[in-house]
């Protein structure tokens, strides 16, 4: 039985083969030079998609960091200056607290993010209208602009 299997699919396995060179056959006379303008029409524009789709696949955005800052910023902060560089995954801030424990809150919070890889505080005084100024810089990780 196992031997006349094999030889009725291999005589299958020949009549499709033939069928398909047939189909090739027929499908090679219906093109007309209007066909092949048409695949390479259609080639060009495959070829632009994929690049833009490679451009937005890379593409940073920086909403996705203001929204983070937004859900991350103590109630009692205020932000002065944002320096955002997207390609080093790099902030500058520059604020206000309201007090040094208020300052020393956002930083447990900023320190608690697993989006946030370091972070460095310096110039911290004390404001001339009350309040604490301060300068904050953060390394993120670079999911935050995906």
């Amino acid at each position: 039985m196992t031997f006349l299997s094999y030889f009725a699919l291999g005589r299958f396995n020949k009549s499709s083969q033939k069928e398909l060179e047939e189909l090739r056959a027929a499908i090679s006379e219906k093109r007309t030079p209007r066909t092949k303008e048409l695949e390479e029409e259609v080639l060009s524009s495959k070829k632009k998609i994929d690049i833009f789709s490679t451009l937005l696949d890379s593409h940073k955005k920086s909403s996705g960091f203001f929204k983070f800052l937004k859900e991350t910023c103590h109630k009692k902060i205020s932000f002065s200056k944002v320096d955002l560089d997207i390609e080093e995954a790099k902030v500058e801030l520059s604020g206000k607290a309201e007090s040094f424990r208020v300052l020393g809150e956002q930083v447990l919070i900023l320190k608690k993010e697993n989006l946030i890889q370091n972070l460095s505080l310096s110039k911290v005084s004390l404001g001339r209208e009350g309040g604490i100024e301060f300068d904050l810089v953060l390394f993120l990780n670079p999911k935050v602009f995906k």
